[in-house]
């Protein structure tokens, strides 16, 4: 490589015509092989992105209760300024049964671009549960699922939830407020662990709770603390951690009820990230290759 100097002209810097920084056949050799590596980590960062922005094309609704005097009302728009959204509504009761009469018009149709759709079920028969899941291809669309009872006119409405590995909540029971929790697990094998934590930190158990065995389960905190020691609940305000035991993904629901008035709200799950999941990719100029950790620290 030949560099004579630079010639200054007025309100310019040019290079003298003798430069020349055509590189090496070695020089480029090397970039090819590192340009293919950079683009190689390129990819796999953008199939990350894909598999998670492929997750937002079905919302998932951990929990619904229909009969007794509960009924639900599903909303859902498509937020898409020129495409319509092909939209599909499964119901599904707590052994993952498909549920065809839980709402008033059909399962499938499409939403116009800024359109919207209501969907209700009524408040008759026997108490039912389960989970509901919407998948549009599109992802454009966007849910609000809403609990009424005609007897005491209590109304909450809750969000989707994206399924996670790791989730924390704010729970409380107490002489006037009780906290019901639903969880959704896509393989019903899967287990979750249950880490209560008290407004110091501490575990008033001393252990973690792991609870299996189901597909989709409700349940207030006594219940689900039921014959493993929950004599601490009662006066008890503080964090619950859920976490995937066996890495498999679930969705959880919490709700806050006041006993006094029977006034119903919903609490939001806090996402904690998988410290296993991340990984982060750089570009080492001195070893002309791609490096690559994984964000836990774990190599």
């Amino acid at each position: 490589m030949r560099t004579s100097g630079w010639r200054r002209e007025p309100r310019r810097i040019i290079l003298d015509d003798s430069v020349d920084f055509l590189p090496s056949k070695s020089f480029a050799g090397k970039a090819g092989v590192f340009m293919k590596k950079l683009c190689m980590a390129l990819v796999a960062l953008l199939l990350q992105f894909a598999v998670v922005a492929g997750a937002a094309s079905t919302l998932y609704f951990p929990d619904y209760v229909v009969g007794s005097g509960w009924s639900v009302q599903l909303a859902l728009g498509n937020v898409d300024t020129t495409v319509a959204a092909e939209v599909v509504v499964e119901v599904y009761d707590q052994d993952g049964a498909p549920t065809r009469d839980l709402f008033d018009s059909a399962s499938a149709f499409e939403i116009p671009p800024l359109g919207s759709r209501v969907l209700r079920s009524t408040g008759e028969g026997s108490l039912r549960r389960g989970w509901i899941q919407v998948r549009n291809p599109s992802g454009s669309v966007r849910g609000l699922l809403t609990y009424r009872h005609a007897g005491t006119g209590v109304e909450v409405g809750v969000e989707p939830v994206p399924p996670g590995k790791r989730f924390a909540l704010f729970v409380e029971d107490s002489a006037d407020v009780a906290t019901g929790l639903a969880i959704f697990k896509p393989q019903p094998n899967a287990r979750v662990e249950f880490d209560i934590r008290d407004q110091a930190g501490r575990n008033p158990l001393g252990e973690v709770l792991t609870r299996g065995g189901f597909q989709q389960q409700v349940g207030t905190l006594p219940e689900w603390y039921e014959g493993v020691g929950g004599e601490f609940l009662g006066d008890f305000r503080g964090l619950l951690f859920l976490r995937a035991v066996d890495g498999a993904s679930f969705a959880p629901l919490g709700l806050r009820g006041s006993k006094r008035t029977g006034a119903l709200s919903a609490v939001p799950v806090i996402p904690i990230p998988d410290p296993g999941a991340g990984k982060m990719y750089w570009a080492d100029a001195v070893a002309n290759r791609i490096q690559r950790a994984n964000l836990d620290g774990s190599g």
